[in-house]
């Protein structure tokens, strides 16, 4: 019997993540990664979306000519997203993981590229909204 926590409980896990996340995958690669809107705020010449007064007088930004604004902009780059892309990378660097396995969740890894490569934190769960 293997030790609790051992290389069989880790191959275990990464064999169900992997095989749920593969099932997944071929569904959010046909209907593309899960999408969301963010909040972009940028200084800008050309303002767009919603003028931000007060960040435009402290920054001073009408005397160069340009404006701070608010917009939502659509990305795949949301928490959740970031959260699986994490757990591949963290479960394909596991030392003791079967290297099939490693490799099938370094590819799936690879599928995420538009979303950013964050440490797993509470403060990243934290941000998911259901």
């Amino acid at each position: 019997m293997a030790q609790r926590g051992g290389p069989d409980i880790l191959d275990l896990f990464a064999r169900v993540f992997a095989r749920v996340l593969r099932n997944g995958m071929r569904r959010l690669l046909r209907q593309g990664i899960d999408r969301g809107y963010r909040e972009l705020v940028e200084e800008t010449a050309a303002p767009r979306g919603r003028f931000l007064l007060a960040d435009t007088i402290k920054r001073a930004s009408l005397v160069r000519g340009r404006a701070v604004c608010s917009t939502d902009e659509l990305s795949v780059d949301l928490p959740h997203n970031q959260i699986l892309k994490a757990t591949l990378r963290s479960l394909a660097a596991a030392e003791g993981l079967n290297r099939e396995l490693a490799q099938e969740l370094r590819r799936l890894h690879l599928q995420l590229a538009g979303v950013s490569d964050r440490p797993l934190s509470r403060a990243l769960f934290r941000q998911v909204q259901l």
